[in-house]
């Protein structure tokens, strides 16, 4: 894992390198409110098992990693954010052949599990910034909200839009 506090005008190495199982990284992202988590996601080779998506977590800024196993077979998941106010609160988009779905972990990524099934790509993800809303949706399900109560969603998400997306961001209050 490498570090710019330039800019990116140079780099330097953070901690030691992933675990060598780790065949993948597909995302690597930060904690607003704990500046030593670190979270990547790809694919792992785990023993006979073979390749997995998985999620690792580093509480010391890469110095060691935890690998959290999605049992998605060759499904690869993608960090879709970190909760501003709770390090552990970590959301998951797995790219699938046919269906996307969304994953949410409160305990740092030790534990999935899956918050929605999309009918496809589920390319939109967005949480607004006082972290009670979540919006998702993709070119096939349009554009779905949820409630938010301490990051957990309290209903399942309701169609706000048949409008196919791509990006989504909350703006204003």
């Amino acid at each position: 894992v490498l570090e710019s506090s330039d800019a990116g005008r140079s780099f330097s190495v953070i901690g030691n390198p992933l675990p060598s199982e780790v065949t993948f990284g597909a995302t690597i992202d930060l904690a607003a409110s704990d500046p030593s988590r670190v979270y990547v996601s790809g694919s792992a080779k785990l023993g006979d098992a073979g390749v997995d998506g998985v999620v690792l977590r580093s509480s010391d800024r890469g110095a060691t990693w935890a690998t959290t196993p999605l049992h998605l077979g060759t499904d690869v998941p993608y960090i879709a954010a970190i909760d501003r106010a709770d390090a552990d609160v970590v959301w998951v988009r797995v790219d699938a052949d046919v269906t996307d779905s969304l994953w949410r972990s409160h305990d740092g990524a030790a534990s999935f599990e899956k918050v929605f099934d999309s009918t496809g790509d589920l390319l939109g993800f967005a949480i607004s910034a006082d972290g009670t809303k979540l919006a998702i949706g993709g070119p096939t399900d349009g554009v779905l909200v949820a409630s938010l109560d301490g990051g957990a969603p309290t209903g399942a998400p309701a169609k706000k839009s048949a409008l196919g997306a791509r990006c989504l961001a909350f703006h204003g209050a």
